[in-house]
């Protein structure tokens, strides 16, 4: 119904200057159980569960029910940026902080 991946170290969170945190993400939803609080509740149950790390996670702007569960959750926005494609690689360009 659920699934949540948590990684110590992903390459984006380093190059945006989270060198310690544990990153959440990819995240989905079955698409029949959407809409029923089941991924801030994961979410909530994931910050229990590392309750003295550093939780980042990434979502596109224009993706409202997912900003809107990780709000529910209780995280907080802190940056804006663009993923930029050079030579087959991608790099986050910071936009600002919020």
């Amino acid at each position: 119904m659920r699934t949540s991946w948590i990684f110590k170290k992903k390459f984006v969170s380093r190059q945006l200057g989270y060198k310690q945190a544990f990153t959440i993400g990819p995240c989905e939803t079955i698409e029949s159980y959407r809409g029923k609080g089941i991924y801030p509740a994961v979410l909530s149950a994931i910050q229990k569960d590392y309750a003295n790390a550093q939780l980042i996670m990434f979502a596109k702007v224009s993706n409202d029910p997912s900003t809107n569960g990780i709000m529910k959750a209780g995280f907080q926005k802190t940056s804006r940026f663009k993923m930029v494609k050079l030579l087959g690689f991608k790099f986050p360009i910071m936009n600002k902080h919020l």
